[in-house]
């Protein structure tokens, strides 16, 4: 469940989360330097659906991936601080920022946000915000650059 939180849903979908597409572009970024290693002096790009995709789409995403683990950890750090358990810190942290709403323990089935304190419901609701409307989110989405067909994110 944390990781379909974590992953959230395809491109263009309203779900939260990093969506699919930046993970398959990491993975294949991940490939490709490992077999630089293997290959020092090969020449190799990431591609999507059979067309290479810019430096700058692959630098971006990752920058995107790792300011998204960042913000969740600081999150849940600043969550345990102010008094949550530190699974009800990582996983509302979590939850805020991916738009899901779940919850674990106190927050949880048999609970609600009721005990948390207000402080961390400034946060919260804080975190919720940066994901929907950060800049990076949409800046750093891979897209086709077609116009006729809007709805394809990545070619």
């Amino acid at each position: 469940m944390v990781v379909m939180m974590f992953m959230g849903a395809c491109a263009g979908s309203t779900s939260g989360g990093a969506k699919i597409d930046r993970f398959i572009l990491l993975f294949k970024f991940l490939k490709n330097e490992f077999y630089k290693m293997m290959h020092p002096n090969a020449v190799t790009t990431v591609s999507m659906n059979g067309k290479g995709t810019a430096t700058a789409i692959v630098q971006k995403t990752l920058a995107f991936l790792i300011l998204y683990i960042l913000v969740i950890l600081f999150g849940g750090m600043a969550l345990c601080l102010m008094g949550l358990e530190v699974r009800d810190g990582f996983f509302c942290a979590l939850s805020a920022i991916s738009n899901t709403g779940l919850g674990t323990s106190s927050t949880g089935l048999a609970g609600n946000y009721a005990a948390v304190p207000d402080g961390a419901k400034w946060l919260l609701s804080f975190l919720w915000v940066v994901s929907k409307y950060s800049p990076c989110c949409s800046y750093s989405l891979p897209h086709s650059g077609n116009a006729d067909r809007p709805w394809i994110m990545i070619t």
